[in-house]
């Protein structure tokens, strides 16, 4: 096995593991345990997919880092129900303003977000799954994101 691929493995089952203590506590104290659960479907659909990408195609550490970044997000939402993350209130603590809106964007954040931080992995997945030029697996990359965001 070769350096580059312990250190794939590493990262990937650390990630994992942090993921999985990020779930477990995020999944205490909810504000509402049916939304909870709901909005993890996600998470356990995604579950079985990218375990089955880790064993057969090579997907970067940078996407794995992504898809990580994007689900520790998500469990913020699920924790205190998207509508209500006080963000505005952790930007005003953290940096001393406010967004100052009477709706939660939170939840578009997130879906921006969502583009943003899976198209890489999508993008890797479809030029190791799908017979496409690299223009055309990212052409599509897009299109997936959409239907699904």
């Amino acid at each position: 096995m070769s350096h580059c691929s312990l250190n794939k493995d590493r990262m990937f089952w650390t990630l994992n593991i942090l993921f999985l203590i990020q779930w477990v506590a995020f999944g205490v104290n909810v504000h509402s345990r049916s939304a909870w659960l709901l909005e993890n479907i996600l998470v356990f659909a995604l579950i079985v997919p990218i375990v089955i990408a880790y064993k057969k195609t090579y997907i970067s550490r940078t996407s794995y880092l992504l898809i990580f970044i994007f689900a520790s997000i998500h469990n913020v939402g699920a924790h205190c129900t998207y509508s209500l993350v006080p963000y505005d209130h952790w930007l005003n603590s953290i940096f001393g303003f406010t967004i100052g809106s009477s709706r939660n964007h939170y939840d578009r954040m997130v879906h921006f977000l969502f583009g943003f931080l899976l198209f890489l992995p999508l993008k890797e997945l479809v030029i190791r799954i799908v017979p496409l030029k690299v223009r055309w697996a990212g052409a599509l990359a897009v299109l997936i994101v959409i239907g699904w965001s």
